[in-house]
């Protein structure tokens, strides 16, 4: 069995998708696959205001007003595909591959007019940001799963590797005007600013995983398990910026590593009683062990801490069209790899965006 789909759609900018999903049993053996591809482009524009003040009377020395409008095209293949062999009606092997492909590219056109306390013209600085992305994911996972009997009872086993890259390379060009036109030729200002940068990323991620579920007596089932994940992400960024045509290295250029082990374990109780009663009771705890590295300056942010997540969930069915529920659960919300990378992303010379490796869970 299989399908096909495609789609369209419209906003600023049209949308268009198409794919389709194939399935094949045969016997003890099972076959899977899908491809999609999605063509969009998505817009961004930014006003951003700055008043600059002087340090010693608090007057406003100088006013940045910059107006920038962004393009984002982008072509993304999605792919899954794997198998499963029935052993027998107990066991189960399974294995899948599945992946992202998707090369883009961005323009950019940002006008800095920087103004003076009176709203008088200072300088203008137009810049044209260009850029070119390849983000490519895979992942590789096995698996097994054993059915006891016939009551539930079962152990599933996991193991997957993922690895995310994304290499992006990113070239801007600034030039500063007088007000009446003219080139500035203010002294130690390069101008036109003309800086280039390599921005790779890569982020290799390993999991292995147990589950366990054990039904009871009267309604009753007990769920236990443990997991373990290891993360690096890995980010060496080169800047460089163009003096009488030789590049040279920026001081924006970056290296930080960063690694992280989380072992975690969990347990869950669940029960159904009479009357249309039913309770779900169950604690998680995680140890995170995590370093970045950052080789620029040398500097290291460690980290080791353990932490219990409880649930609990009460439901009381009041009739066949109504019920009653109250839970509780403690989470944690833990920051994106790149929001924890220091490097930092240029939109224009005056302009840009880091990630904090000091960031809490």
């Amino acid at each position: 069995n299989g399908s096909l789909t495609a789609g369209y759609g419209q906003g600023i900018y049209d949308r268009e998708n198409i794919g389709g999903n194939l399935n094949y049993r045969n016997g003890k053996v099972n076959l899977y696959g899908n491809y999609n591809y999605y063509h969009h482009k998505w817009t961004n524009h930014n006003y951003i205001t700055r008043n600059f003040y002087d340090g010693t009377n608090n007057d406003l020395s100088s006013r940045f007003e910059q107006n920038s409008y962004m393009n984002f095209p982008s072509n993304n293949h999605d792919f899954k595909a794997g198998v499963d062999y029935y052993l027998n009606s107990k066991n189960t092997l399974g294995a899948m591959v599945s992946g992202t492909i998707s090369p883009g590219s961005s323009n950019m056109n940002t006008n800095t007019v920087i103004k003076n306390p009176d709203g008088s013209i200072q300088s203008i600085a137009p810049t044209h940001n260009t850029s070119k992305d390849k983000w490519s994911s895979y992942t590789y996972d096995i698996n097994y799963r054993l059915q006891f009997d016939t009551t539930g009872r079962e152990l599933d086993v996991d193991a997957a590797y993922s690895n995310f890259n994304n290499s992006s390379t990113q070239q801007f060009h600034t030039d500063t005007y007088n007000p009446d036109g003219t080139l500035s030729k203010e002294p130690g200002l390069l101008n036109p600013n003309i800086r280039k940068g390599s921005l790779p990323s890569i982020i290799d991620i390993k999991t292995v995983k147990i589950d366990y579920t054990h039904p009871l007596k009267n309604k009753a089932k007990i769920e236990a398990g443990l997991k373990s994940s290891w993360v690096t992400s890995d980010n060496n960024v080169q800047y460089f910026y163009l003096d009488n045509d030789v590049w040279k290295y920026d001081s924006a250029t970056n290296h930080f590593k960063y690694t992280e082990n989380i072992n975690a374990a969990y347990i869950n109780f669940s029960k159904e009683f009479k009357k249309g009663w039913n309770i779900q009771l169950g604690l998680r705890g995680e140890q995170t062990i995590s370093q970045g590295h950052q080789f620029t300056n040398d500097s290291t942010v460690k980290r080791n801490y353990f932490q219990l997540f409880p649930t609990a969930f009460l439901r009381k069915s009041l009739d066949k069209n109504n019920t009653l529920s109250f839970s509780y659960a403690r989470r944690v919300d833990r920051p994106d790899y790149q929001d924890l990378n220091p490097f930092r992303y240029y939109l224009d010379p005056y302009t840009y965006q880091e990630g904090n490796p000091f960031l809490q869970p």
